[in-house]
């Protein structure tokens, strides 16, 4: 039956106006009525075709749960400040501030990347995934060419402990990165362009910060105060060397 048409009591209305459709709908931000086929609220003047896209999500469960372990993590290295004042701090006050200020720029790290992940702060996301890439190259560089079987080791650390760690760094690396890689963590993130060099210059800029925080320190120290500067002698008497020493093998 035609739109202008009403059926009553059996008869048909001929002279019913025709039904209008709805052109109108809602904007998302600012609740006025607006043109159904309108790409732009002409009152608040927002991007309606891209607003659900754009529209972030609650924090996903996952994401929480590393904010949280990040906090953790942050909270038992505080105490370990405390454990390096307490044994280096009485042999070498050199390694002690070394180790002092790259514990707490780590912890800094730690808790901003927690924050980060729980406001949904895009850079948390190529930080984690820069990471993640990061650690998996290294971890296959270590095996393929045996460089974690150094001799600069703790006491009752042995080579094959390393790289036992190694395999469960890259096995946690590879989650995070499948994780971090699926759409809803992506959306909630706001991250839509993931090329290659984008992820190319997350790695440089993680593999920077990380050398800047934990190697870059040691090596100032070294070139300034000698190779020995940053020596020390465990508890047990065990002479601990901070500076690399290959044995006759070249090991």
């Amino acid at each position: 039956m035609p739109e202008n048409m009403e059926k009553t009591d059996g008869n048909v209305n001929f002279y019913a106006p025709p039904v209008e459709p709805n052109t109108d709908h809602e904007c998302p931000v600012c609740g006025e009525a607006i043109d159904l086929i309108a790409t732009v609220c002409p009152h608040c003047q927002t991007d309606v075709a891209r607003h659900d896209e754009l529209t972030r999500p609650k924090v996903p469960g996952g994401v929480k749960a590393l904010a949280y372990l990040d906090f953790i993590s942050a909270i038992f290295g505080a105490f370990g400040l405390v454990g390096i004042v307490v044994t280096i701090g009485q042999q070498n006050q050199v390694l002690m501030w070394v180790s002092l200020a790259t514990s707490i720029v780590s912890l800094a790290i730690k808790v901003a990347i927690g924050v980060a992940y729980l406001k949904g702060f895009q850079w948390a996301w190529w930080y984690t995934i820069g990471s993640a890439v990061m650690v998996l190259v290294s971890t296959a560089y270590s095996f393929l060419l045996g460089m974690s079987r150094q001799t600069n080791l703790p006491p009752n650390v042995t080579a094959e402990m390393i790289m036992v760690f190694q395999l469960i760094y890259a096995v946690v690396a590879l989650a995070f990165l499948i994780y971090f890689r699926t759409s809803k963590v992506k959306r909630y993130f706001l991250v839509k362009n993931t090329g290659w060099f984008k992820i190319l210059g997350a790695i440089v800029i993680v593999y920077a910060i990380q050398y800047s925080v934990t190697t870059l320190p040691t090596l100032v120290i070294k070139k300034i105060y000698g190779a020995e500067s940053l020596d020390f002698k465990m508890p047990d008497g065990t002479l601990f060397r901070s500076n690399a020493v290959e044995d006759d093998d070249g090991i």
